[in-house]
């Protein structure tokens, strides 16, 4: 039994680690598009509504990124509750 929790950590911490990668991909495409496509003094004028810019990016990244875990996280989850093999 301890085996099988052993495992599903080590798959949570392996989602973990996605979730963090494609989080700072995302982010460093966001600031990419934002040095590319604009003049950059014009988010220097508004220090305040470029935080809530980026902080709602955030928001929307982590809600993406979620969907897209939940799949593997319901198969660890599965797999550690409902092992048909012994561990």
């Amino acid at each position: 039994m301890q085996k099988r929790f052993e495992l599903f950590y080590n798959s949570i911490y392996t989602l973990i680690q996605v979730y963090l990668f494609q989080l700072v991909l995302f982010t460093a495409f966001r600031i990419t598009f934002i040095v590319r496509l604009s003049d950059a003094s014009e988010f220097l004028k508004l220090p305040a509504d470029t935080a809530k810019a980026f902080i709602k990016g955030f928001q929307f990244d982590t809600l993406i990124i979620s969907y897209g875990l939940i799949i593997p996280l319901l198969i660890y989850f599965s797999e550690t509750v409902f092992s048909i093999r012994k561990i």
